[in-house]
């Protein structure tokens, strides 16, 4: 009885894959924010099918989930100094002054 969304997970891929080939044309990579859905490994395996380059999440932990997921991993904020031991075991780049991909 509780509200609930459902995806289409087809769907997602297929509008992933639209932006990918998009964004490639103007030598744009795009980023998958998993954020939003909890970094649920479903609906992000369905963003790496479609072509994200990277996913990307401002909680190390939703980055934890997806370890086994075969895509670069970028945190979205600096981290604390305790989470230093996490961020570099569990993502490929974190944010700082000098970012480049």
């Amino acid at each position: 009885m509780y509200p609930r969304v459902e995806v289409n997970l087809n769907k997602l891929k297929e509008n992933a894959n639209f932006l990918a080939k998009l964004s490639e044309k103007h030598g744009i990579k795009i980023m998958g924010v998993t954020k939003c859905f909890c970094a649920i490994p479903e609906l992000s395996k369905a963003l790496v099918e479609g072509g994200v380059e990277y996913i990307a999440d401002s909680r190390i932990e939703n980055l934890i989930k997806l370890k086994d997921l075969n895509v670069k991993k970028v945190l979205l904020r600096i981290p604390m100094q305790s989470e230093a031991e996490l961020v570099v075991k569990y993502s490929d780049y974190s944010q700082n002054s000098n970012w480049k991909l």
